[in-house]
């Protein structure tokens, strides 16, 4: 069973990513557009695994 609070944390900072792409909080590496997609399509393909 997949750890629900983990895949939500993982969701979360990837929409902060994406909202906030084009200024990257301090710490956090700049991504390319696509790397983000990427990352969020497999955050979302992990939510919505039976």
């Amino acid at each position: 069973m997949t750890d629900l609070s983990a895949l939500e944390r993982e969701l979360v900072e990837v929409l902060q990513d994406i909202v906030y792409w084009d200024r990257p909080s301090p710490g956090r590496k700049a991504k390319s557009w696509s790397q983000l997609m990427a990352t969020a399509r497999a955050v979302i393909a992990k939510t919505t695994k039976r």
